[in-house]
């Protein structure tokens, strides 16, 4: 029932939320109202929403997904994991594909992915995992799917990948 904002002032970060209503027929958008604020430094760098339920945010320090409730409020959850070159987001099946730069264990940039539909409810995390690699450790701009086949394609560099 809203619509999710993220900016920073350059040190802080915050989601704003924005409503919509019609009045005789046409549609009404209210002001901004801040709805999350992350920790003092943290900057946001991407975000996305899956389903309504989900917000998923790539910070300046990791990845951390939360839940959207009534008019668009998020509580979001403890970083899952630290990555500070966590630049696009984007959703397929139940998992949320983080594009990182230089963030694999051997320095390679790729794709982390979080899987939505297991939260290990003692903590608030989710399970997460290293996914895809590039034979590159330039920094990683974006990520998509094929079609409707769920394989990610994500770009490297002046490069584009394919999960094979």
């Amino acid at each position: 029932d809203a619509i999710l904002l993220a900016g920073t002032d350059g040190t802080n970060s915050y989601v704003y939320a924005v409503t919509v209503t019609e009045v005789d027929g046409l549609p009404v958008f209210t002001a901004a109202t801040e709805v999350a604020r992350l920790p003092y430094g943290e900057r946001i760098r991407c975000m996305g929403t899956y389903l309504g339920t989900y917000v998923a945010l790539g910070t300046s320090l990791g990845v951390r997904i939360g839940l959207i409730g009534e008019a668009g409020r998020v509580q979001y959850g403890p970083i899952l994991k630290s990555l500070t070159g966590v630049v696009d987001v984007s959703f397929y099946d139940t998992f949320a594909y983080f594009a990182v730069s230089a963030g694999h264990p051997d320095g390679s940039s790729g794709l982390w992915r979080v899987d939505l539909s297991n939260q290990i409810t003692d903590t608030g995390r989710n399970p997460y995992a290293s996914d895809v690699y590039a034979p590159s450790s330039e920094g990683a701009t974006s990520v998509a799917f094929l079609g409707g086949s769920g394989r990610p394609v994500f770009a490297v560099g002046q490069a584009v990948y394919l999960q094979s």
